[in-house]
């Protein structure tokens, strides 16, 4: 195109017709072939620029799951030995049952920890992503009675003016 674009203005340029209307059209086309090519290239360099960026984007959210997996997988990996172990010995050694319980408290803590960081993070990237609301004091009823359907012994006490909960 370029080469295009130096014939059209050399010629137009070069030619020798008293005519100065032919001398135009010939410079007009060579500059227009010039932006053509230019538009071009740029749109080149746009399409390209973007590619690079969606690139990027899907090696760090392989990153991310990759990470995701690790974290997940080892935490409940670690949970389904540790609660095995505990339902195996929990008549037999209730002391060795607790510890596998305790190791399922703490390995679920770190696991939980290290989710909320990786989450975090991916917040962080794109804050405009909806997150959806934590769980309100509304929701605690629930919360009660999931944790006694999992045998746990739970109590809510409240003080001062019982005001309704709203949810989110």
């Amino acid at each position: 195109m370029a080469a295009v674009m130096v014939l059209g203005v050399g010629a137009g340029a070069l030619a020798d017709t008293g005519d100065v209307t032919g001398t135009a059209a010939f410079m007009l086309a060579g500059w227009l072939v010039a932006v053509v090519a230019l538009g071009a290239m740029r749109h080149g360099r746009v399409a390209y620029a973007e590619e690079e960026a969606r690139l990027r984007a899907t090696r760090e959210r392989l990153r991310i799951a990759r990470e995701l997996h690790d974290v997940i997988g080892h935490t409940m990996s670690m949970i389904h030995v540790q609660a095995s172990s505990a339902l195996h010995r929990l008549h037999k050694d209730p002391g060795q049952a607790q510890e596998a319980l305790a190791a399922i408290k703490q390995g679920s803590k770190e696991g939980l920890r290290e989710l909320r960081a990786t989450l975090g993070v991916l917040r962080q990237v794109d804050e405009e992503a909806p997150t959806a609301p934590a769980p309100g004091l509304a929701g605690i009823g629930d919360l009660v009675a999931s944790a006694s359907r999992a045998g746990m012994d739970v109590r809510v006490e409240r003080s001062g003016a019982g005001s309704p909960l709203r949810s989110r």
